[in-house]
């Protein structure tokens, strides 16, 4: 059960915007550094690591490194990462991952367009799945330019095709219509 208690939210999926800047702490208790990012695998959600800025040896520079969702336990406020002072001295930093590894922020906040290249919303948020460490689905803001409020729909991983390259959006595999014809029917 992989961070339980962390993802008791709606559907049991965090969202992503709200698990990045969580404190880290190490067994002792002292502050490392905060949760900057997810890398997870583009083809199937799975959670590859979760990256961590923390100071480097003596807390002199920031530094962001990459280590499995297992090494992070929850407690109270904060998350404990589960490695050896040694090991994290000698963790190299995270570099920009290869297709098919994505990170969440690369993501969060795109233009989201339809297989036609038509413009169909933003993607607000990623929804994560802690206890099993995947990606759970994205939340995306179809609103018009026009219409005042947020019109978020959620979609699973299977209805989108991710970028593979940064800069570029990703592609809905459902039509926005089908979107907000689902929403309306429930």
């Amino acid at each position: 059960m992989l961070l339980a208690g962390a993802a008791a939210r709606a559907g049991d999926a965090m969202p992503f915007t709200e698990f990045a800047g969580g404190e880290v702490r190490d067994v002792r208790g002292e502050r490392l550094g905060e949760l900057k990012d997810v890398l997870f695998d583009a083809r199937d959600g799975a959670i590859v690591a979760f990256t961590v800025d923390y100071g480097r040896w003596l807390r002199l520079s920031e530094y962001e490194a990459a280590f499995a969702p297992q090494q992070f336990v929850p407690v109270a406020e904060a998350f404990v990462l589960h490695v050896a002072d040694a090991t994290l001295r000698r963790t190299p930093p995270v570099e920009r991952p290869a297709w098919p590894l994505v990170r969440a922020s690369d993501i969060v906040g795109r233009e989201v367009r339809d297989r036609l290249h038509r413009d169909s919303g933003e993607m607000v948020d990623l929804l994560l799945d802690l206890d099993r460490a995947r990606v759970a689905g994205a939340l995306i803001d179809l609103r018009d330019e026009w219409e005042a409020r947020p019109v978020l729909r959620r979609v699973s991983l299977e209805q989108l095709s991710l970028p593979r390259e940064i800069g570029q959006y990703a592609t809905l595999n459902v039509t926005r219509e089908r979107l907000a014809g689902e929403a309306q029917a429930r």
